[in-house]
Formats: structure tokens, C-alpha cells, sequence
């Protein structure tokens, strides 16, 4: 049994008390398994597990990290033992911008659309209303304002020249956040025809190494054509 499920603050305390009785209602005091795990719907509730008294009760200090309405869930040696009531956990206070991009890359002069979010320290949305900005760090793309509205907003931003990589930073009052983004130039019907292989195959997977921090990977461009500009390969993977 639970009880304690009250509404909660991502990542602030969360104080359950437990119960463990047996079919009959009769309190759990000859224990041969004092050790409870739990977990939630998240995933993120912790501490992961609790010790029973002598009594039968534990009283948990938790905390759960991802908004929303969840479940805590009790078993012992992997069987299901009990579960609290839902427990409505609200966004913390708001620290930066999550900026999403709605395209895997951009062209010049072509616009992309970006999704901006107040967020918490846990990545969940708050809700924030007022104008933020997105501004290329990289190139010389105007700023475009962005309204947001319970926390989100979506603007139309547009590069006018390439960049490998461009970080697009957003900012609203002291909230600020970022993102990298491959910025395109399309050449036409005589650009070049890019043709990569790794040992003969279309994709690559590679292993980093934990002493050097690196992870080689050898990429073939040599049946490519270049048409009216030369080609140089770059590669770039999100950490």
C-alpha cells in the first residue's frame, strides 16, 4: 500500500510511505525479504529501492524528474507487489530554450521551420509566454523573432549562405539554448554527384575509443563526380 501521492515538482521531494501487508491485510512483520525495488511509469523515480522496518512500513524520500502523470510501481524479487495512485508531477521552474529543428538540414534561401520550448532543468516544458529570437552564430541570416505561447512557438528561420555547422541560438530575456544544423547550397543540375562508401557498403558503424576520445571511420568518395565545383567530405555526429 501507498500513500503520499500527492502533486509533486519535477525533481523536488517526494516523501511515499509504504505499507506491505499479505492477502489478508495482516501487516507484514516475518519478513524474509526486507527489500522492495520501485520504479515508475518514467523511469526516473529514485531511490530504485526501499528496506522495509520491522514494522512493515518504509517511508521513501523520491523524486521523479519527467512531467506528467505517473505511477510508482513495488515488487519484490521481480514479482508486482502494489501500486501508488497516479502522481501528477508539474515542469520545474523554467532555465533555458530547447530550439528543435523540423528538417535533418537546410538549404540557402530555402526556410526551415524551428520549434521553440521554455524548458526546465529536465527537459520539460514550461509555460512561458512572450518573444524570443533565433540568431545564426555562424552566418549572417537575419534574426527572426519567435512568439511563444504556453511555453512553445515555431518560426520560419532562413540561411543565405552555407555553413558546416551553423549554431542557431534562440534567446527569450536570461533563457537562452542552442543548435547545430548543416547548412546546404543546392548546385544544380552540373553540381557535383556525391557517392560515399565505407569498405563498400552505404553506411558506416564504428566504435569510440575510450583512451583517445575517437572513433575512426574510413569513407571512400572516389566514384563521385564533381561537375562544376570540387566536393570535400565532411562528417559530423551529435553527441
Amino acid at each position: 500500500l501507498f500513500s503520499g501521492e500527492g502533486p509533486v515538482v519535477a525533481g523536488e521531494p517526494l516523501s511515499l510511505t509504504l505499507v506491505a501487508e499479505d492477502a489478508w491485510a495482516n501487516r507484514y512483520l516475518v519478513q524474509t525479504d526486507a527489500v522492495v525495488a520501485l520504479t515508475d511509469d518514467t523511469a526516473t523515480f529514485t531511490p530504485t529501492s526501499a528496506t522495509l522496518a520491522p514494522d512493515g512500513t518504509a517511508v521513501v524520500g523520491g523524486s521523479i524528474t519527467v512531467a506528467g502523470s505517473t505511477t510508482v510501481h513495488a515488487s519484490q524479487a521481480g514479482v508486482p507487489r502494489g501500486a501508488s495512485a497516479p502522481i501528477l508531477v508539474g515542469p520545474g521552474p523554467t532555465t533555458g530554450l530547447d530550439l528543435t529543428l523540423l528538417a535533418p538540414w537546410a538549404w540557402i534561401d530555402l526556410p526551415v521551420d524551428v520549434q521553440v520550448e521554455t524548458v526546465d532543468a529536465y527537459g520539460n516544458r514550461t509555460d512561458v509566454a512572450g518573444a524570443a529570437t533565433l540568431t545564426s552564430t555562424t552566418t549572417t541570416a537575419a534574426v527572426v523573432p519567435v512568439s511563444l505561447v504556453n511555453g512553445v512557438g515555431t518560426a520560419a528561420f532562413t540561411w543565405t549562405e552555407t555553413a558546416f555547422v551553423d549554431v542557431l541560438q534562440g534567446d527569450l530575456g536570461a533563457w537562452s539554448g542552442t543548435t547545430d544544423i548543416v547548412v546546404s547550397r543546392d548546385c544544380g543540375a552540373n553540381g557535383p554527384v556525391p557517392v560515399v562508401s565505407f569498405g563498400g557498403y552505404p553506411e558506416a558503424i564504428t566504435c569510440l575509443d575510450a583512451a583517445t576520445g575517437i572513433a575512426a571511420v574510413v569513407a571512400d568518395l572516389s566514384a563521385s563526380i564533381p561537375g562544376n565545383r570540387a566536393i570535400t567530405g565532411w562528417a559530423a555526429a551529435r553527441v
